[in-house]
């Protein structure tokens, strides 16, 4: 990625030609679905030598600030937390709600403090925005509101912290830092603690500097115990948030700022509008003072106008004046460690998204070994009796807050193996020679993973065919679930990674559908198509006319695949669980008596609301055979 993609084709990895790579590429929209919300496709054509950084979930960013209006109030978050999250992650937030044994992976319990201290609000707010397509966490950017995303963030990032730890933190800080940053932490000499773009830190991040200091400031906390300086941390980070029983207006309440419903209104004249955004650091590293951000503003095929900005010390910026007309395209761009990073492209009709737009930077790490692919799709189809297309599919997972690069320019990010004898070559998003490079057993990929889930890596291939193909090659990642997908007849898949869910009749057209199991990186996948195909005869001939129903047809048929294998894994889950019961030994009885025990104190010390109290003992007596309570 970086510099290369000066020399992208215009609007490459937008038209798909092949037709199983298309339906294909629409199988992304399969976890996006997890919440059964419909999703729109707009053929919206970029500007010329136009590339998005990376492909990740689409983000409606005029909802995504990273400082909320008001001060997050946790007591309303609590209530949101309740009615959209609580019925996977749980009441306590442990990951063990009524919905949760139905997910492909439990969810993590971010009701922990030893789990939550690694991660800022604004971290877990974007995920609130956007979800987890590879946990199948739907996003609440269409369903809540800015100011409830905030209000459940700073709920979700206060479950385990007491009134002793806080004051605890107060009286830390009164010892060691008011002197600097004031009593109230905004009115001292030293930084304003209260500042919003703390929500940038993870508590984590906080105690190195009160442990390490930072910058001018020294380790003030170095002789506090680890306790302290976690409880000094976490009443920083209260003071972000909304005090109990506070009467802070709600974002309702506020007054509206409103836009022409008709953009037309406007005679085409933008000169007397701007275009203002902020670049922020998601790897939580401060950015340069006078980090340029460059404006590119294109009329039909030809680059018109452009413009330079210098960002302000919060990353913020501001273009004004901007040539007027219609039709324009207009385009943010920065560079950041001899990476190219820009935003979306802003079409001139799309006047209610020229504000806040976000530019996300990130530091680079080097180990691949971290990147795993949380799905892998296979489709086979038979475009000729003497032919097997071949279409493959990786949702990439990137653990870290860093952009996972190659360690030399031009350097394949992450290597794909082909079959000996693959032919005809197509991706989606790029080309050989541009973003994917040829290696000596296949390509190689060299735009990198940004962190989080949803980064796709789509491609087809042909092989020649008889009565049969032995298929291998050896994995580039880690693979948590294989979904391989074969047109049901006369052909049919024999490996030993592969097990069948049968022959599904989806939408009118036969599948066999199989799964695998967690794979390593470098394991080989072998299986044998074996069989007479039979040819089928669906031609989209007009993209254009067709594309809006091949993606919601293909989307039902994807959702229903995926709804098979969620219900197998629940079986196996199931099994597991009756087994383990069984053998379950008179230490792990004891230590979940001693947490039924720990429970009712927490409770009968007024910590735990009743219906939390309630469904988690039922839980806890339920892994022991014992009977549930029912009040």
């Amino acid at each position: 990625m970086g510099s290369s993609a000066k020399n992208r084709e215009p609007g490459s990895g937008l038209l798909i030609k092949n037709r199983s790579l298309f339906l294909a590429a629409v199988s992304a929209s399969l976890f996006l679905l997890a919440s059964c919300s419909s999703m729109l496709i707009q053929d919206v054509k970029p500007p010329p030598g136009f590339i998005p950084t990376w492909q990740i979930p689409p983000v409606d960013n005029s909802t995504v600030n990273i400082a909320p209006l008001l001060p997050p109030d946790p007591a309303e978050g609590n209530v949101v937390y309740e009615a959209n999250c609580a019925s996977c992650h749980g009441f306590t937030g442990m990951g063990d709600g009524q919905k949760a044994g139905n997910l492909p992976s439990l969810p993590p319990p971010i009701g922990s403090l030893q789990y939550s201290r690694y991660f800022s609000p604004s971290t877990w707010f974007h995920v609130v925005t956007i979800g987890r397509i590879d946990r199948l966490m739907p996003g609440f950017a269409k369903s809540l509101s800015d100011r409830q995303r905030w209000d459940v963030t700073a709920y979700l990032m206060s479950m385990e912290e007491s009134y002793v730890q806080l004051d605890d933190g107060r009286t830390a800080y009164t010892e060691t830092c008011q002197r600097c940053h004031g009593k109230d932490a905004n009115s001292g000499p030293a930084p304003d603690l209260t500042n919003p773009l703390m929500l940038k830190r993870s508590l984590d991040d906080v105690i190195d500097i009160i442990s390490e200091g930072y910058g001018s400031m020294p380790a003030v906390g170095q002789g506090l115990s680890g306790e302290r300086q976690l409880n000094t941390a976490l009443y920083l980070r209260s003071l972000q948030f909304a005090e109990p029983g506070s009467d802070s207006p709600r974002a309702d309440e506020l007054p509206q700022t409103s836009t022409p419903e008709d953009v037309s209104a406007l005679d085409g004249d933008l000169s007397k509008n701007m275009i203002s955004g902020r670049v922020i650091n998601g790897s939580g590293v401060d950015l340069p003072a006078g980090l340029p951000v460059d404006l590119l503003v294109y009329d039909a095929e030809n680059l018109k106008f452009t413009d330079r900005r210098a960002i302000l010390k919060d990353g913020s910026f501001v273009f004004e004046n901007i040539p007027g007309g219609s039709g324009e395209v207009y385009l943010l761009t920065t560079t950041y460690a001899d990476i190219v990073y820009s935003s979306d492209a802003l079409h001139s009709n799309q006047i209610n998204d020229f504000t806040n737009q976000i530019i996300t930077v990130y530091e680079t790490d080097t180990d691949i070994s971290l990147i795993k692919a949380e799905r892998m799709h296979i489709f086979f189809e038979f475009p000729s009796t003497e032919t097997i297309r071949v279409i493959q599919m990786y949702i990439l997972s990137n653990p870290t807050n860093k952009l996972i690069t190659s360690p030399a320019a031009g350097e394949p990010v992450i290597r794909y193996q082909l079959p000996t004898g693959a032919s005809n070559l197509q991706f989606q998003g790029g080309s050989l020679g541009e973003r994917f490079v040829k290696t000596p057993d296949g390509f190689g990929d060299i735009q990198g993973i940004p962190p989080g889930t949803g980064t796709q890596v789509l491609f087809s291939f042909d092989l020649g065919y008889k009565s049969d193909l032995p298929f291998y090659l050896q994995l580039p990642v880690t693979v948590e679930t294989i979904n391989a997908m074969l047109p049901a007849g006369n052909v049919s898949i024999k490996s030993s990674r592969l097990q069948i869910l049968g022959e599904k009749d989806i939408q009118g057209t036969s599948w066999n559908v199989y799964i695998s199991d967690r794979m390593e990186s470098g394991t080989p996948l072998d299986l044998l198509v074996s069989g007479k195909p039979v040819i089928s005869d669906m031609i989209m001939d007009d993209w254009d006319t067709n594309l809006a129903v091949g993606v919601i047809s293909l989307a039902v048929v994807l959702m229903i695949v995926a709804m098979l294998i969620h219900q197998n894994v629940a079986s196996r889950k199931k099994m597991a669980y009756v087994e383990n019961v069984a053998r379950m030994s008179d230490s792990d009885r004891e230590a979940i008596l001693d947490a039924i025990i720990a429970l009712d104190d927490q409770y009968h010390a007024g910590q735990i609301p009743h219906n939390a109290y309630i469904e988690r003992r039922n839980e806890l007596k339920t892994r022991i055979g014992g009977d549930t309570c029912e009040q």
